[in-house]
């Protein structure tokens, strides 16, 4: 019986070990929290942004380019064109395709604002 247990014993050994010494350095910061951000060890990583570049409460910053379309999304363009996450998209990308034109499964890349289609 114990031969039977010993991979799995040795995997849970290593699985552990393995974690010892690892410390958690990420997570989602809310924007009035960005000055707690351990901005020392993220500039060493090469961040080159001050917080208050980030988000300042008086209407500056990279986070007012932050969108909300179903979620998130970011503006890419000056002419209004965002990027978001599939599964935000999926049910626009859904209604959209047709059995002929399959989005979902064969993808969509206009190539210029003519071939555009809209997000409905």
């Amino acid at each position: 019986m114990l031969k039977k247990q010993l991979p799995f014993v040795a995997i849970l050994c290593l699985v552990v070990l393995s974690e010892v010494g690892t410390e958690a350095d990420e997570g989602m910061w809310p924007l009035y929290d960005l000055h707690k951000l351990p901005s020392g060890s993220l500039k060493a990583r090469g961040l080159m942004l001050e917080p208050e570049q980030i988000y300042n409460p008086e209407g500056e910053g990279i986070a007012f380019a932050v969108v909300r379309v179903g979620a998130t999304g970011s503006f890419v363009s000056p002419n209004g064109l965002i990027i978001t996450n599939h599964h935000v998209a999926f049910g626009a990308v859904q209604k959209q395709s047709t059995v002929e034109r399959n989005y979902l499964r064969d993808g969509f890349y206009a190539a210029t604002r003519e071939e555009e289609i809209p997000a409905i």
